[in-house]
């Protein structure tokens, strides 16, 4: 009896010892809950053909499908993921109207590239998984883009533009000159074991160097930002990427959504200032993060609607991009419905766009997310 009294007491003062020091800490480096700081309401825009149409799904199709998202030379960028009608397609998107501006162009492998067994498998892939892309930031004319169910890879995609330039610019070609496979850190794994749930955006911070990319959600439900130097995403030599931590798990779910669980999608650096902009595309909200001091500064819950004003059961938003000198941050949802929840929220079943699988473009000043940002 004696010693169990005095186990106890031991206990007990390991206790007040470790209080006694958790006091004296920094109340700054106390982990706090992060709290959305505002909601935006914004209207959306069918994303459609030059002529007005959009791609009606297939069997196996989803229409467009856009992933990611870059603004660049005046158009937004994306990519034909692989449920798409065009997989591995670069689709040229006018901000202004949300129409495509060509056709999609497909993405082949440059002749010049090496010869490595990454870039056979990628001949030998009918539908790469395309998600997140960006644009190089000392190579203007060069896509950098992640892919995520197949095997994980950055791919470095050279644009061609007509010449001599036109208003607004064709692209004419676009061919992948290095594909350079990633390893994720020890113990990042995907979501219940899922492939699905692993990289889905990218951005890069030519400041430090540094090419991040955000990794959607873990096996502990929780998402990582990752991160390579930016010399190596054109190495085509294997690459084992780093964690960066960030506050993640204090990020408050949303009161309205309180059962959707954290993603880390679309992403974007935010040039002026050492920040990424990124989408969550469950909890449909927009997290502002700082990852030099390793944490999630910002949130802003998006309440996303048709062009008429109605609400939509299931948006998906996952691509994500900024344009600082115009103020503009655009989002672009990946409507890959398998359970018939993509649809105005008031109706049964989906109806016109909706049962077109016509991807929505929306488009929110900059400031009114980050201004508020210390």
């Amino acid at each position: 009896m004696r010693t169990v009294m005095s186990s106890a007491r031991l206990g007990c003062r390991v206790f007040l010892t470790a209080l006694c020091l958790l006091a004296l800490l920094p109340m700054s480096r106390l982990p706090a809950e992060v709290k959305a700081a505002a909601v935006i309401q914004v209207k959306g825009r069918w994303i459609v053909g030059p002529g007005g149409r959009a791609t009606p799904p297939g069997s196996f199709t989803r229409g467009l499908q856009t992933s990611g998202l870059v603004y660049s030379r005046g158009s937004l960028l994306s990519l034909g993921d692989q449920r798409s009608a065009f997989p591995g397609h670069v689709f040229c998107i006018d901000p202004t109207t949300a129409r495509l501006r060509q056709p999609p162009v497909r993405i082949e492998v440059s002749a010049s590239a090496p010869d490595t067994r990454e870039l056979a498998g990628f001949r030998a892939t009918v539908n790469p998984d395309f998600e997140g892309l960006t644009v190089h930031p000392a190579r203007p004319n060069t896509l950098l883009a992640v892919t995520e169910d197949k095997s994980p890879s950055v791919a470095a995609i050279r644009l061609h533009w007509q010449e001599p330039a036109s208003t607004p610019p064709f692209l004419a070609r676009a061919e992948i000159v290095a594909l350079t496979p990633v390893v994720y850190p020890a113990g990042v794994e995907g979501w219940r074991g899922d492939t699905n749930f692993r990289l889905e955006g990218c951005t890069a911070a030519p400041s430090e160097g540094t090419f991040y990319l955000a990794f959607e959600r873990a096996r502990d439900d929780l998402p990582r930002l990752l991160a390579m130097d930016l010399a190596a995403v054109e190495a085509n030599e294997s690459t084992t990427l780093r964690d960066v931590p960030l506050n993640f798990a204090a990020v408050a779910r949303r009161p309205d959504k309180s059962r959707a669980r954290l993603n880390l999608n679309g992403l974007d650096a935010l040039r002026t200032r050492p920040l990424l902009v990124a989408v969550a595309r469950d909890q449909e909200r927009i997290l502002v993060l700082e990852p030099q001091s390793q944490v999630v500064r910002r949130v802003v819950d998006l309440d996303l609607r048709t062009p008429e004003g109605f609400s939509i059961e299931w948006v998906s938003p996952e691509g994500l991009a900024v344009d600082a000198s115009s103020n503009r941050l655009w989002l672009v949802n990946d409507p890959d419905s398998v359970r018939g929840n993509y649809r105005a929220r008031d109706a049964q079943q989906a109806e016109g766009r909706f049962a077109e699988f016509a991807p929505l473009l929306f488009q929110l000043a900059l400031s009114d997310v980050v201004d508020s940002t210390p």
